[in-house]
């Protein structure tokens, strides 16, 4: 939702947790038709341990195609993504490894490449990042945007080359109804509509009460 009542409903994407092998497979074609070769080499490299097929998603309206990888060793990111997290605190490395070094992350991150869908050319690099508490994602930066931190689950923060840094905050079910109300009058009829149909809101990325996006799990695995 854009400006409180612009509704963009045309994002969407699919992945999975356990079935990483299954389901590259089934992707290896659309990649290699679009001749994306650096996630595939990525992938062909690490190990299972390291890193794994996550997921593709689509912006329809912005002719936007996505691929993510589930990292499991940070080590395991690119050079070009390791020096993006250290850009966002600081061009001195000491400065930034400071940071990096307290960081207290659960184990694992998530790579994302998103192409122009037209020209397969590469567009936005996006790394998330989950911080243990939220003690943790208010010091790397995340505290604008996380506005009631005792309604917050867990927090996962997105490190962009083209965008200031935004958090994702998951929401869990009893505290829908308290996240439904901070929000404009659009987005309280999409979750009511997603709700008549079984599903919850689980996650929403906020920048304020009129500019946000959710997210709506229609499945799990």
């Amino acid at each position: 939702v854009r400006d409180g009542n612009r509704l963009d409903s045309k994002r969407f994407r699919f992945g999975t947790t356990s079935q990483p092998e299954i389901f590259l497979e089934a992707a290896r074609p659309i990649l290699e038709r679009k001749n994306l070769t650096e996630p595939l080499e990525l992938l062909d490299t690490f190990g299972l341990d390291e890193m794994r097929f996550y997921g593709l998603g689509w912006d329809r309206s912005k002719r936007k195609f996505k691929v993510y990888i589930m990292i499991h060793n940070l080590f395991a990111l690119p050079k070009r993504h390791r020096e993006m997290l250290h850009r966002f605190y600081s061009t001195d490395k000491n400065v930034s490894n400071a940071v990096w070094q307290e960081a207290d992350l659960l184990p694992h991150a998530l790579l994302s490449f998103t192409y122009d869908d037209d020209t397969s050319e590469l567009y936005e690099d996006k790394v998330y990042v989950y911080p243990r508490t939220l003690e943790e994602a208010v010091r790397l930066g995340g505290e604008s945007v996380i506005p009631d931190p005792y309604y917050v689950s867990t927090v996962a923060l997105m490190y962009s080359n083209r965008r200031r840094m935004v958090s994702q905050i998951d929401i869990d079910t009893k505290w829908q109804c308290v996240w439904r109300r901070k929000i404009s009058q659009t987005g309280r009829d999409l979750i009511d509509t997603y709700n008549d149909v079984g599903l919850s809101l689980e996650t929403m990325a906020v920048q304020s009460k009129d500019d946000y996006t959710l997210y709506f799990p229609a499945g799990s695995g």
